[in-house]
């Protein structure tokens, strides 16, 4: 058994009803802290062109400053040739 299978409904059983009673709060950012969208394939700014993107939570200053752009290359090292 994994973890997601065996430990995880025990977790949500529990977790359920210790906060049964406790009021819904929403997660306030930090200060100093930015949520920036970003390029899943390239890690920088998302864009237009942008296909997959997630929120990315930076401490201020440390953010991309560089958008992605399609004609950016990835590299996938997991199909790479390890005998080169």
């Amino acid at each position: 058994e994994v973890g997601g299978r065996a430990a995880l409904p025990i977790w949500l059983e529990f977790m359920k009803s210790a906060h049964e009673k406790l009021p819904v709060m929403n997660f306030t950012v930090p200060a100093g802290v930015k949520i920036i969208k970003v390029d899943v394939d390239s890690g920088k700014l998302a864009n237009s062109r942008s296909t997959k993107t997630i929120n990315q939570a930076y401490i201020d200053g440390t953010e991309p400053t560089a958008a992605s752009s399609r004609t950016e290359e990835s590299t996938d090292f997991l199909k790479q040739d390890l005998d080169n």
